[in-house]
C-alpha cells in the first residue's frame, strides 16, 4: 500500500473482522464453553412419555445436556449482542461525523435514519444490525428455559 492510501473496509469486513477478533480472543484465553451438540437437541425436545420413563441417570445425563445448551444458546445470544453493538457504535460514530448536516431540533432516530438512506455503507451497517437484533430476540429466553428443563430433570432425578 502506498504511503498515504487508505483502505476502506466494507460494512461486510468491518463485522468479519471485528468477529474474527472476538474468535481469536475467546480461543487464546479458553473461555469458550459450548459447541453445539446433536444430542442437545434429543434432550430438549424429548417427548412426555420419554421423560416418564427416565431413570435417574439419565434424569442427570439429559439435565447436563440441557445445561449445555444452554450455555452454547447463551455463547450465541453474547455473539449476537456484540455484533448488534459493534452496529449501533459505527451509526453512532457517523451521526457525531456528520452533525453539522442536521438541525437542532432533529431526534437522534431521524439523525440515524437519515444517514443509513443516504450512505450505502451505514445501509449495510443498519442491516447486519437489524440481523443481529432479529437473532437476539430469537434466542432471548430460550437458555432460561433450558436451565429450568435441566433444574426439573435434576430435581426429578433427586426423587427417583
Amino acid at each position: 500500500m502506498i504511503t498515504g492510501e487508505c483502505k476502506l473496509k466494507t460494512a461486510k469486513e468491518t463485522i468479519e473482522s471485528f468477529v474474527e477478533q472476538l474468535d481469536d480472543f475467546i480461543n487464546t484465553t479458553n473461555i469458550k464453553f459450548a459447541n453445539f451438540k446433536p444430542e442437545f437437541m434429543t434432550a430438549a425436545d424429548m417427548s412426555m412419555d420419554k421423560l416418564k420413563q427416565l431413570s435417574k441417570d439419565d434424569c442427570f445425563n439429559n439435565a447436563d445436556l440441557l445445561y449445555g445448551y444452554a450455555a452454547y444458546i447463551s455463547d450465541q445470544l453474547t455473539r449476537q449482542k456484540v455484533v448488534y453493538d459493534l452496529c449501533t457504535d459505527q451509526l453512532e460514530k457517523m451521526v457525531a461525523k456528520n452533525s453539522d448536516r442536521f438541525g437542532p431540533y432533529t431526534k437522534h432516530e431521524a439523525k440515524i435514519q437519515l444517514i443509513v438512506v443516504d450512505n450505502e455503507y451505514a445501509n449495510s451497517i443498519d442491516h447486519y444490525r437489524q440481523i443481529a437484533q432479529a437473532r437476539m430476540q430469537s434466542l432471548s429466553d430460550k437458555a432460561y428455559e433450558l436451565k429450568r428443563k435441566a433444574d426439573i430433570l435434576t430435581e426429578k432425578g433427586k426423587r427417583l
